[in-house]
C-alpha cells in the first residue's frame, strides 16, 4: 500500500513496458486494468484527489473535469496530439 504522502496519480489504461512500474514505485497509483474504456463516473470519482493523470487519449479533459479535480497539477497523454484536452482550461 502506498504512503499517503505520495502524490496520487490516475492512469486510465495499462501501457506497454515498465513505465507504470516505475510510476507505481514513486506515487500512489490508481490504474484502470481493463481493456474497455474507463466509465466516466468511476473516472471522476478517482480523479477527485489526484495530483497527476496519465490518460490514453479517450478521456476528455476540460472545465468539468478540472472542477472535479482541484489538486490535479499534471496531465500526461499516451496518444498523438492533444485532442480532448482543453489547453486553455488546463492553463
Amino acid at each position: 500500500m502506498a504512503s499517503s504522502t505520495l502524490p496520487r496519480v490516475v492512469a486510465t489504461r495499462l501501457l506497454p513496458g515498465t513505465g507504470l512500474d516505475r510510476l507505481a514505485a514513486a506515487t500512489d497509483l490508481w490504474l484502470w486494468p481493463e481493456r474497455r474504456p474507463l466509465p466516466r463516473p468511476l473516472f471522476l470519482e478517482q480523479i477527485t484527489s489526484a495530483a497527476g493523470l496519465l490518460r490514453t487519449g479517450h478521456e476528455a479533459i476540460g472545465a468539468a473535469l478540472l472542477d472535479t479535480a482541484p489538486m490535479l497539477r499534471v496531465v500526461s497523454t499516451f496518444s498523438v496530439g492533444l485532442d480532448g484536452i482543453d489547453l486553455a482550461e488546463c492553463t
